[in-house]
């Protein structure tokens, strides 16, 4: 099978996780598909790098999109406009999903055999069958114009309502058809059915209880229950979101510590990630 990355960004570094992927499912790589204007750049690493008129000019069964399946939706108009058959556009999720079923296809775990049965008609993400059929929720961004950061109105577990800041450069925000930018499904991981629920049946904060918060991001989590927890530790190595938390927590710093590392059980910097999870504890 003759594959096609199609590259949305000028970076073209650190693909041999790639390359090996394909090498172990015996895919051929053709090149990069540059959208945008990357004049001077003919190749990287040893692959041709071809503009994105050159596609038709290609041999391939499949082009891969450097962006999950909600970003790579965008492109959609483009890659009609270019006569590019959708049925021949994937994402990087795809081939992480070929992966995973030749890795562990022969093992009879029931939950892994349910969710290849729910390969068969849907591309691997995050969720997979797990909150299917959902709607997205979105909240809507605003501007705080005493420090020109974005925020959304977030409730907390109390109901009370605080703001949760962004960065400017747009994270974690999308822009709306009716020209609004919002925060799309900033709880969707907190569904009773996610696999990635933190809070669940007697695991759950406690008034009074201390928070460990080990990779923030936007800090939804530990926001939630800032209220009533007694103590909160902000662990988070992303320099971007260090003024966001700052002004999501202003009001509160008596009983939040920022730690701006990476949460390991060793004193040596290792790469990749933002902390090894997010815990809450006991109350001490």
């Amino acid at each position: 099978m003759n594959l096609v990355i199609l590259k949305t960004n000028a970076y073209f570094g650190n693909n041999q996780k790639l390359f090996d992927a394909m090498e172990m499912l015996g895919h051929n790589f053709v090149g990069f598909i540059a959208l945008g204007n990357f004049e001077g750049i003919a190749e990287v690493e040893g692959q041709n790098i071809y503009p994105i008129e050159y596609v038709h000019r290609l041999k391939y069964d499949f082009i891969l999109i450097d962006q999950a399946v909600d970003e790579a939706q965008k492109l959609v108009p483009l890659i009609t406009h270019l006569n590019i058959p959708l049925n021949k556009v994937r994402t990087y999720y795809w081939l992480l999903q070929q992966v995973m079923v030749k890795k562990y296809e022969d093992v009879k775990d029931p939950v892994i055999q349910e969710t290849f049965t729910y390969w068969q008609n849907h591309e691997l993400s995050i969720w997979n069958q797990h909150l299917e059929g959902l709607g997205k929720t979105f909240d809507e961004v605003f501007i705080d114009e005493s420090c020109n950061l974005p925020y959304i109105n977030f409730q907390t577990i109390e109901g009370k309502t605080r703001r949760m800041y962004y960065p400017r450069d747009g994270s974690g925000q999308v822009q709306g058809s009716d020209g609004k930018k919002y925060v799309c499904d900033i709880l969707r991981e907190q569904i009773p059915t996610s696999p990635h629920l933190y809070v669940k049946g007697s695991h759950k904060v406690d008034e009074g209880d201390v928070l460990i918060d080990a990779g923030v991001c936007e800090g939804n989590f530990s926001l939630r229950y800032v209220d009533i927890a007694s103590k909160v530790y902000l662990c988070e190595p992303d320099k971007k979101w260090f003024e966001p938390l700052y002004y999501s927590f202003k009001d509160c710093w008596d009983k939040v510590e920022f730690i701006p590392k990476f949460v390991s059980d060793s004193t040596q910097k290792k790469g990749g990630g933002s902390g090894i999870g997010r815990l809450c504890t006991c109350s001490l």
